[in-house]
């Protein structure tokens, strides 16, 4: 077998212990290392404490059905018109049919108070309105449509519509869209 070199920065001496000029530089090169990973440590733990995150408000606010299915069908919409990160969210089931039906008038309610929040705390200036086919809450709100696309496409339609409308007569300044969407993220309707 061949000798093998030992670099100059880490020989040792007759005890094994490493030369005092090569030593001294380890621990140079090791306390400056040190010091620069703390201070790093230390600004992102300040800049974290300052709440320094994404300050973009938000410009809409977005209606969506509480179905899972769903969840990164509308980011993906809204991110693709530049909206990442810039949009509140109220979620209720089966979305405008969760604000217009009877059954359940709290829903409504819950929808009123908090679009008011959003538009007093992030002054948003949009509404979106995301219903999807195949939505669980239309079939259980409106039997008939669980295998009848056409009706469940109405009766969605009809409910965007009719909230649309008491949206625009509530917030005359809110701008209000309205989005059909199938359970794949395809856009199948908007107004």
């Amino acid at each position: 077998m061949g000798d093998v070199r030992i670099p100059p920065a880490v020989q040792t001496n007759s005890d094994g212990k490493l030369h005092s000029q090569h030593r001294q530089r380890w621990v140079s090169l090791l306390t400056v290392t040190t010091i620069v990973i703390a201070l790093v440590l230390v600004a992102f733990g300040i800049l974290y404490a300052m709440g320094a995150r994404d300050t973009r408000q938000p410009e809409v606010v977005v209606l969506t059905c509480m179905d899972h299915r769903l969840v990164h069908h509308v980011a993906g919409i809204l991110n693709a018109r530049g909206l990442q990160g810039r949009w509140d969210q109220l979620v209720l089931a089966g979305a405008s049919l969760g604000v217009t039906q009877t059954l359940h008038p709290e829903w409504g309610q819950t929808f009123w108070t908090h679009l008011a929040l959003s538009m007093d705390l992030h002054a948003v200036h949009t509404l979106i309105i995301v219903d999807h086919m195949h939505c669980g809450a239309a079939h259980l709100l409106f039997p008939d449509t669980r295998h009848d696309r056409a009706a469940e496409r109405a009766v969605h339609r009809s409910s965007m519509t009719d909230l649309a409308d008491a949206v625009r007569t509530q917030f005359p300044s809110l701008r209000v869209e309205t989005m059909l969407i199938d359970i794949s993220g395809k856009v199948l309707h908007t107004d």
